[in-house]
């Protein structure tokens, strides 16, 4: 799975209604109590809208973080009035990290460019590094 993308959802938050509105264009719209998934008994508590910025299984942490800061940068008024827009609960930036892991891994840190983070601050975007842990070789011997 994917996550190097801009989402925003809240169970009162309107999407269709905000979308009418927005500048911004979305690839992934979801509504309150539609089915999700392959289950008909299981339904989204939220609405939502996502952006996705790229690939971030392909693009490397540094690339995502430059992609993101072009992106928050130039959009920066519409994607603050989105953080703030009523019914909105969250609205969250993600970059995606596949780390392979072995057995001598001990722990690991990530972090966004200071420019990502002061971008984030002022338009109200949560940001978060999703790690995508992957076994090396080493395990499977």
């Amino acid at each position: 799975m994917n996550h190097f993308s801009l989402f925003a959802h809240g169970p009162d938050f309107q999407s269709d209604e905000y979308l009418a509105r927005s500048s911004l264009q979305f690839d992934n719209v979801w509504r309150r109590r539609d089915p999700r998934g392959c289950s008909h008994d299981d339904s989204h508590p939220t609405s939502g809208i996502e952006k996705f910025l790229g690939d971030g299984r392909a693009l490397t942490i540094y690339e995502q973080d430059a992609i993101a800061v072009a992106f928050l940068e130039r959009h920066q008024q519409a994607i603050a009035e989105l953080s703030t827009y009523p019914g909105v609960e969250s609205c969250v930036l993600g970059l995606h990290h596949r780390l392979v892991s072995s057995p001598s891994l001990r722990g690991f840190c990530f972090s966004a460019s200071q420019q990502l983070m002061g971008l984030s601050l002022r338009t109200g975007v949560k940001l978060t590094i999703y790690v995508e842990l992957e076994p090396s070789e080493e395990w499977e011997e």
